[in-house]
């Protein structure tokens, strides 16, 4: 065999392989990305649960222990108001 042949030969087979391995490499990106997009469609779902968690369970929670609050603040005014009523009446009776 000629020298010339042979190195045509194995340039050949050289970009046979480069081809092969660019392929593979176009179908591991390929399947790659069908993952991510996946994992991304999974995440979304996870945002949107949790966003329906925090609206429908922590937002009224919050909203909830605020009114109790002050609830609690108005209750106690209430007290003190009724207490103050209480001694200047005893103390107005007394005089």
């Amino acid at each position: 065999m000629d020298t010339t042949t042979f190195l045509i030969i194995i340039v050949v087979l050289i970009a046979l392989i480069l081809l092969a391995v660019g392929i593979y490499v176009i179908l591991v990106l390929h399947e790659a990305r069908q993952s991510l997009q996946r994992a991304n469609r999974i995440l979304d779902r996870v945002d949107s649960i949790t966003e329906i968690i925090d609206s429908k369970l922590v937002r009224p929670a919050t909203t909830i222990s605020g009114v109790f609050s002050v609830a609690k603040d108005l209750l106690t005014i209430i007290r003190e108001f009724t207490k103050k009523e209480k001694t200047v009446a005893e103390k107005n009776g007394e005089q």
